[in-house]
């Protein structure tokens, strides 16, 4: 127990700072194991890492919806007893906001939107195909990756609902792709990539242990509607800053993984979404940043290999593969009819295919959990576009609208091409950011962030 240094009185926790340490904890506590367990053990980083965590604790001391925001950017930390970083601090996350929503009978806890309940209908379908399926421990993977998507939909559309701390949680994906940019940059410089220059070590001088080059990319573009989102119309100045800051980040990372598809959904995307603005002050510091990340594609750090890409004969074959990937994929497809092969079951099919995949998630989806499951995917990216149609006709919600058919556009676009919503890291982030601007359209049903934000009386004035 303390007392005040004002009155003297006994002083306690407010429930705001009581949530931000609770959603805090799961975050420094990987971070630090991360950083203890590694060998050797790197001291003077864990010390400076404590300092920077403390600074983020008297952070979220205040603003505690930050802590749940900031889950995506503990993607570049590394698996650890078979769990990553992420998936804890989304668990403790999601328990809390159930366990709230449950002690207050709050009709959010069960009532679910149509988005919800096709992608609950696909998880519960995968599940079902346990019934057929030869890999129980590959099947159990897959109800894990499909599972964390649902898991961070429904709390990612329920926490985005409150307007007071929507912000927080969407500067969160403009910090996660800044960190998982600067984990990449920082890993390409370690592996001597930058120094080599060569285009046949990139997969290997970018891998976090979790994912390369391509996939990467592929979260980083995902990310970036988002991202440009924040840099536009972000309420305060230091938000707005955090999706400029990230805009030419990507660009350099696209340039040292030297992904072309990323690359080339970087661009066009960004241009068309910022064209659709108002040209005023804060798109045209976008279109800076994005002038920026072509000038890095094309001249930075690695862009020798980025263009050899496009030029290198032995480059181009890959698009071949990818064509004979495909073939592979419909093989399978034709093979296992009506119902697939199960979840997860596609790795330890014995084919030319094998565990690399079709680099298509439609064709994925229907070799593993056949025609029903692929119906079910398609009601899934329906009732996304479904809800970013209606409300783009309304002038309130017109930019974050806008902002969920990109994400959509641009996920499936790149699904078509690489494997994308086959990661774990992917799935989760395509679901919560989809939640996190599916609630905010949400926001005139009943107040869910509430549960974990501050109650009316304790929020600061002004």
């Amino acid at each position: 127990m303390f007392e005040s240094p004002r009155t003297g009185a006994p002083w306690r926790l407010t429930s705001r700072q009581s949530n931000a340490l609770l959603l805090a904890s799961p975050a420094v506590a990987a971070l630090v194991a991360a950083l203890c367990l590694s060998q050797p053990v790197p001291w003077a980083l864990a010390f400076a890492a404590l300092i920077v965590a403390s600074g983020c604790a008297l952070l979220l001391w205040h603003r505690p919806m930050l802590a749940a925001g900031l889950v995506p950017a503990l993607f570049p930390l590394p698996e650890f007893a078979k769990v990553f970083a992420y998936e804890v601090g989304a668990l403790v996350a999601f328990a809390l906001l159930l366990l709230a929503g449950l002690r207050a009978r709050k009709p959010w806890v069960w009532k679910l939107d149509r988005i919800e309940v096709a992608d609950f209908a696909f998880v519960a379908w995968g599940v079902v195909s346990l019934l057929w399926s030869t890999s129980a421990w590959w099947w159990l993977f897959g109800v894990r990756k499909y599972g964390m998507g649902a898991l961070a939909l429904w709390t990612a559309s329920r926490l985005a609902r409150d307007p007071r701390r929507r912000w927080d949680l969407l500067a969160g994906i403009a910090v996660a792709a800044i960190t998982l940019s600067l984990a990449t940059l920082a890993k390409a410089v370690q592996s001597g990539l930058l120094t080599t220059g060569s285009a046949f070590r990139r997969i290997e001088g970018t891998d976090l242990g979790w994912g390369t080059s391509n996939y990467i990319g592929a979260l980083l573009v995902l990310m970036l509607p988002t991202v440009l989102h924040v840099g536009l119309n972000a309420p305060g100045p230091r938000m707005r800053w955090l999706g400029r800051l990230a805009l030419p980040l990507i660009g350099l990372v696209m340039a040292i993984a030297a992904s072309r598809g990323g690359a080339l959904l970087l661009v066009g995307v960004s241009l068309v979404f910022l064209l659709r603005q108002r040209m005023g002050r804060n798109t045209w510091l976008l279109l800076g940043g994005l002038a920026v990340a072509v000038a890095l594609l094309l001249l930075g750090p690695g862009s020798e290999q980025f263009l050899a890409r496009f030029t290198s004969p032995r480059e181009q074959g890959s698009v071949v593969v990818r064509l004979f990937l495909l073939r592979a994929g419909w093989r399978r497809v034709l093979a296992h009819l009506p119902f697939g092969m199960g979840l997860g079951q596609g790795i330890v099919e014995p084919d030319h295919l094998a565990a690399g995949g079709p680099h298509n998630f439609l064709v994925t989806a229907a070799y593993e959990v056949g025609i029903p499951g692929a119906l079910l995917w398609l009601a899934v990216l329906a009732a996304i576009a479904h809800r970013a149609w209606t409300h783009a006709r309304m002038p309130a919600h017109a930019r974050t609208a806008q902002t969920l058919l990109f994400t959509l556009v641009t996920a499936v676009l790149n699904s078509t091409f690489e494997g994308t919503f086959e990661g774990l890291h992917f799935q989760f982030l395509f679901f919560w950011i989809v939640g996190l601007h599916a609630g905010s359209l949400a926001g005139d049903e009943p107040d869910a962030g509430a549960a974990v934000s501050p109650a009316p009386g304790t929020a600061r004035a002004g």
